[in-house]
């Protein structure tokens, strides 16, 4: 049990409403304080073991089902284009969630490479018998291709 005791040293007849403002300011702030010190307590103990993290991380996973995609030069906007993704990967291989980390500086085509990645599957990671889920960093890097057409089809537009 919390007990807080204070201190008066003005008669509560006269400042009464205004030191009640003050302690109740000053309990609102230390109940608030425990409060957050509490959820900090709580947030690590549902951390995973680091050692796990650790090994996840120097370790190679391989697609099951790579991601496909078809890029454009009109898509890459006729320049060279790199991106970054952060997949969470559950323990079955299925990617749940993506977050860029470096943009391509295009929003098209990085929505379009992540529509590809969450079609995608990796293969389970497995330590010890035991599947884990895991976070994988996957960078792109997309290259303009070089035109093949004919000259008078580039100049006239055709395909």
């Amino acid at each position: 049990m919390l007990y807080i005791h204070f201190k008066l040293s003005y008669p509560v007849q006269k400042f009464g409403k205004y030191i009640n403002k003050y302690l109740m300011k000053r309990i609102f702030l230390l109940s608030f304080l425990l409060c957050l010190h509490s959820l900090n307590l709580t947030q690590a103990n549902t951390l995973t073991h680091p050692a796990k993290q650790e090994m996840a991380s120097h370790s190679s996973v391989n697609w099951a089902n790579r991601p496909i995609l078809k890029i454009s030069n009109d898509d890459l906007q006729n320049q060279n284009r790199n991106i970054v993704f952060k997949l969470y990967v559950l323990d079955t291989g299925t990617i749940v969630k993506t977050e860029v980390v470096q943009s391509s500086g295009l929003a098209a085509l990085d929505q379009k490479v992540e529509k590809a990645l969450l079609k995608a599957k990796f293969k389970p990671y497995i330590e010890n018998n035991t599947a884990y889920p895991f976070i994988a960093v996957q960078p792109f890097s997309f290259q303009v291709s070089e035109d093949t057409r004919p000259w008078w089809k580039r100049f006239f537009g055709l395909h």
